[in-house]
């Protein structure tokens, strides 16, 4: 994958993950998150505070990984080592499937002095469980069902190398937000001074968000699976709640929707999904022209 620049400004950057390591990057046949890294995420940081950013805020969700961040935090600059003890070079690109060859890690280096790293993230996933990074997002990125326990183990392997490192003060398996992304913010934590926010509250607030919508005549908003995790804290939950505030007509467009008709009544919105209208080569390829045709052909008319 080929790093994109985060959004720059003087001593802030914003950096989505989705542009840089994300799923929409990696044609369907080659997701397999043993074959994908993070290393463009630990780039664009390293390049954004050469450039004067002292204050990185980055967007995680749609990655194509799951490799707890090791990509990044190689990118970095972090030494790790393989079976061997060996250490990989830097021009190394580590990915989900290296893990089972890391024997360590080095700990304890100041990387970016003055840095303040801001995870966003609209999920609450732990880092292991049937809630965690690999059973919970492993198969949208392309894993295999009898790929998802050695995905978990790998995350394990990390976790524990970091609690044994940090002489237990590392516990990432009893965090919120750990599983989110693929475990990027579980290795970046580990090396850059870290917090975690709730992303769609932080950009509602930083974009004035709540003001659009209260002037606004209609609400619509996307996802790809609109489904019960989609109303649990997700941007479209966000979005639902506050156009139901004003007393909005809101409309969700999705890929695929898995809610039950009965809950999409009792919040009295509008679902139109793309499965059930065109092929799926063109949800996926034609994604703009799919929107535009639903907007055109059965939303416009019901404004007149």
């Amino acid at each position: 994958m080929r790093p994109k620049s985060g959004f720059n400004v003087p001593t802030i950057s914003f950096i989505e993950q989705a542009l840089v390591s994300g799923l929409q990057m990696v044609p369907i046949p080659m997701r397999n998150p043993f074959n994908t890294t993070s290393k463009g995420i630990g780039e664009v940081i390293a390049d954004s505070y050469k450039k004067g950013a002292r204050e990185v805020y980055l967007g995680v969700g749609g990655s194509a990984t799951v490799d707890f961040g090791i990509g990044a935090v190689h990118a970095l600059g972090v030494g790790v080592y393989d079976m061997g003890g060996r250490k990989f070079p830097p021009a190394a690109i580590l990915k989900g499937g290296d893990i089972k060859d890391i024997s360590d890690i080095e700990y304890g280096m100041d990387l970016f002095p003055g840095l303040r790293l801001k995870i966003l993230t609209d999920v609450d996933n732990p880092l292991l469980g049937p809630n965690g990074a690999a059973y919970v997002y492993g198969k949208q990125k392309g894993a295999r069902d009898e790929d998802l326990p050695v995905l978990e183990s790998y995350m394990a392997k990390l976790a524990q190398m970091f609690h044994k490192k940090s002489k237990g003060r590392i516990r990432l398996e009893e965090l919120p937000k750990m599983g989110a992304a693929g475990a990027i913010g579980a290795g970046l934590s580990c090396f850059l001074p870290c917090k975690f926010y709730n992303g769609i509250k932080l950009v509602a607030e930083l974009s004035g968000l709540e003001e659009v919508i209260k002037s606004s005549d209609i609400v619509i908003t996307g996802e790809g699976a609109f489904d019960t995790q989609t109303l649990e804290g997700k941007t479209v939950s966000h979005v639902i709640k506050t156009g139901q505030k004003y007393g909005k007509r809101i409309i969700v467009i999705c890929g695929v929707d898995r809610v039950p008709k009965e809950v999409t009544r009792k919040l009295g919105i509008e679902v139109y999904d793309l499965r059930t209208r065109f092929d799926p080569e063109a949800c996926f390829t034609r994604t703009g022209d799919c929107i535009n045709s639903i907007v055109c052909n059965e939303i416009k008319p019901t404004l007149i």
